[in-house]
């Protein structure tokens, strides 16, 4: 079958698009990804073409780039999920890229908890199901992972209140806490990412070197609620008084540490962080905890 093709002139003359703004929105929002002639022009498909008119159209009736976007997308970031973790079960990253790129334009928090925190629930339940090998599970975490920490990048904190995120010996779950990083930095908190599976003993040098405001660590992996609190007063102990710490995840409900923040669920930290004072030198959270 033939297919046509168009230059950038052309493109503008069908869409009504400027072509300053044309360019604009690819870099920014990446509208389209038209293919390079030998000579470096663009090339336009006609799938591209119609793209663009279509967004034209809708951005003409009052309707925000990035709200075009996801109308243009079938529905929400989250109506995303099952498509993205199609091709990620394919081991098709090229595809999965695709698909993100797509939405792009949205907060990296919104694209945290409509896309990638809903995409490890289903995965969650395939693995259950069955249905997931360990390569296709990796796989696919890594691709989250790696997709998170752009996001995280992009709204990196030169200043603010510090805060340190990390899991303990044994507990592998980081992409939860990963999310919750983007939002606080999205809050203006400046976030050390020290990762998953940190010595609790590191924390001591480190505190005293970095002086943070708070200390989060997730707990997912069921353990005896014995092991649990050692774990979470080991961690209490270690850390200075002046130094806040919450503990979230599904495991964390069951252990109450005095001088321990636990969130009931995600949400519910990301209300409690936003009625934190910003620059207070030392924060003190009462007694509680922190769950993702």
């Amino acid at each position: 079958m033939f297919h046509l093709s168009y230059r950038v002139k052309t493109v503008c003359r069908l869409t009504g698009i400027h072509r300053s703004t044309l360019l604009a929105w690819e870099r920014r929002y990446r509208v389209v990804e038209p293919l390079r002639a030998a000579n470096g022009y663009r090339i336009y498909t006609e799938d591209d073409v119609s793209r663009l008119s279509k967004l034209k159209s809708l951005v003409d009736k009052g309707h925000a780039v990035s709200e075009a976007l996801t109308m243009l997308t079938g529905g929400s970031v989250h109506s995303l999920t099952l498509p993205l973790l199609e091709r990620l079960t394919m081991f098709d990253s090229q595809g999965a890229s695709a698909i993100v790129d797509r939405i792009d334009a949205h907060s990296p928090g919104k694209q945290a908890d409509e896309l990638y925190l809903p995409l490890l629930v289903e995965l969650g339940k395939t693995w259950e199901r069955g249905e997931t090998t360990i390569a296709q599970e990796h796989f696919i975490s890594g691709f989250v992972r790696e997709r998170l920490l752009r996001l995280l990048d992009r709204v990196a904190q030169i200043d603010g209140p510090l805060a340190t995120l990390m899991t303990p010996p044994g507990e592998k779950h980081e992409l939860g806490l990963l999310a919750l990083s983007i939002h606080m930095a999205e809050m203006g908190w400046r976030t050390d990412w020290l990762g998953p599976e940190l010595p609790l003993s590191e924390l001591s040098a480190y505190c005293m070197h970095k002086q943070p405001q708070l200390i989060c660590m997730s707990l997912i992996r069921q353990r005896p609620v014995e092991e649990l609190d050692r774990i979470v007063r080991g961690l209490r102990g270690i850390v200075p008084a002046k130094i806040g710490i919450a503990v979230g995840g599904s495991a964390a409900k069951l252990v109450d540490v005095e001088g321990v923040f636990t969130a009931r669920d995600f949400e519910s930290l990301k209300q409690e962080l936003k009625t934190l004072p910003r620059r207070t030198p030392h924060l003190r959270l009462q007694a509680s905890t922190y769950s993702d």
